[in-house]
């Protein structure tokens, strides 16, 4: 079984759908080293869509789920434009994180700014967090990579009903 770290719009219920796999279950996790940037514009999105880009000060929040070999390639199919790359999860196991091999796909053309990402996009990425994180999670960072490297933060997002969420 390999831990998968899922940052975007794969939500534990899109990840059973793509992998056939009904019984998946998601667990919270925090990537340390990496952020959140947007990139690429798939039709399905219509604006930017989640990649990780290495940042020491830097730490993505997310979810980890369990795959089999069939099942990451299964996976790998709907992830065509990602590149899947090993990594280092920290998974919350009780009140505290722990460290555990795993892997997160990364955008192959992350200096590709193609706007923001829709408010469906960011929507789908928030409910992702407040199901693992709860109202904790509601403000998303909205970032870019430059073409020297240097991630550039462009916005702050935040669910706008959040505060009737409770």
């Amino acid at each position: 079984m390999t831990l998968v770290f899922s940052y975007g719009s794969n939500s534990v219920a899109q990840l059973r759908a793509r992998v056939s796999n009904s019984s998946l279950t998601a667990r919270p996790a925090r990537l340390r080293g990496h952020t959140r940037i947007f990139a690429m514009c798939p039709p399905s999105w219509g604006g930017g869509v989640a990649s990780l880009q290495l940042d020491p000060d830097g730490t993505t929040l997310g979810a980890v789920v369990e795959l089999t070999e069939g099942e990451l390639a299964a996976l790998d199919v709907f992830e065509s434009s990602y590149e899947r790359r090993p990594i280092t999860v920290e998974v919350r196991d009780g009140g505290a994180f722990r460290a555990s091999p795993g892997v997160a796909y990364f955008c192959t053309s992350p200096e590709a700014w193609a706007g923001r990402p829709t408010e469906a996009y960011l929507t789908a990425i928030h409910a992702n967090l407040r199901e693992q994180f709860g109202t904790g999670a509601a403000t998303i960072e909205i970032c870019r990579l430059l073409r020297d490297g240097r991630i550039e933060r462009v916005d702050t997002w935040t669910h706008p009903g959040c505060a009737a969420l409770g």
